[in-house]
């Protein structure tokens, strides 16, 4: 008798368990349908602004303007690098080739050097000055050119 009375209050428990499920299911629902009854209301609203294909269209239009910028940036970026980095090259070149000029007028004690000024062999200072003016003009011409990009891309 005691198993039987525990069977049916743990059955009842089971059956008023069911039951307040299906009343908070209820009630979600409800809710459900007043929450799609406002969407429903907000789309309406939306689709009736006035201009509002409009501004769609000049926010897609807008939106690959800026796609484009944002590629062209990036190559502008990747090209000022790479100018950049020749200018570093350029400088260190420079300085190699101003050591190399500056070696080779050292390269004789002024007592040893000759003291005819026409025996003397002005090829090699010839071709380093030569060399100089040429690579300071690159330089300056690298410089120029990476101003004009950095003013470009800002």
């Amino acid at each position: 008798m005691i198993d039987k009375a525990k069977g049916v209050i743990n059955e009842q428990t089971r059956h008023k368990k069911n039951i307040e499920s299906n009343i908070s299911y209820r009630e979600n629902l409800d809710e459900v349908e007043v929450l799609k009854a406002e969407v429903a209301t907000l789309k309406d609203e939306y689709d009736s602004i006035e201009g509002a294909d409009e501004a769609r269209e000049i926010y897609t239009a807008n939106e690959a303007k800026q796609t484009k910028l944002s590629q062209t940036l990036s190559k502008i970026e990747g090209k000022f690098e790479m100018v950049t980095a020749e200018i570093k090259v350029s400088e260190r070149s420079e300085r190699a080739l101003m050591k190399t000029s500056i070696l080779a007028m050292n390269q004789h004690p002024r007592n040893e050097m000759p003291t005819d000024i026409m025996a003397t062999s002005t090829t090699k200072l010839t071709h380093s000055i030569l060399l100089t003016r040429f690579v300071r003009f690159a330089l300056a011409s690298l410089k120029m050119r990476t101003i004009s990009l950095r003013s470009r891309s800002g």
